[in-house]
């Protein structure tokens, strides 16, 4: 038997979804931060988890450009192929 399609199953699905493939977690912020999201944000959820993502990209960005320095002071050389995948996955990661 087929689903019927219908626009409050697929948001009551999509809720279903959401709560088994997200992880709960409980921060504790100042009241004034609190206030200005509140004001300034619609969905905190995912205002935060964009926050986080940013920074997640920002530390594996930091972690490349120190391997890049690695290979450079330790003289291990870079073969044409080496250095055009590394360009290639820099500028991927500081454009995100």
């Amino acid at each position: 038997m087929a689903r019927k399609s219908s626009s409050r199953y697929d948001r009551h699905w999509n809720q279903i979804h959401k709560e088994i493939t997200m992880a709960k977690i409980s921060i504790y912020l100042p009241d004034e931060l609190v206030n200005y999201l509140d004001q300034k944000v619609e969905d905190k959820s995912i205002f935060i988890a964009s926050i986080l993502q940013q920074w997640r990209q920002q530390q594996e960005a930091e972690e490349l450009a120190q391997a890049f320095l690695a290979v450079d002071e330790l003289e291990l050389g870079w073969t044409d192929e080496w250095q055009t995948a590394a360009i290639i996955n820099s500028e991927a990661l500081w454009l995100k």
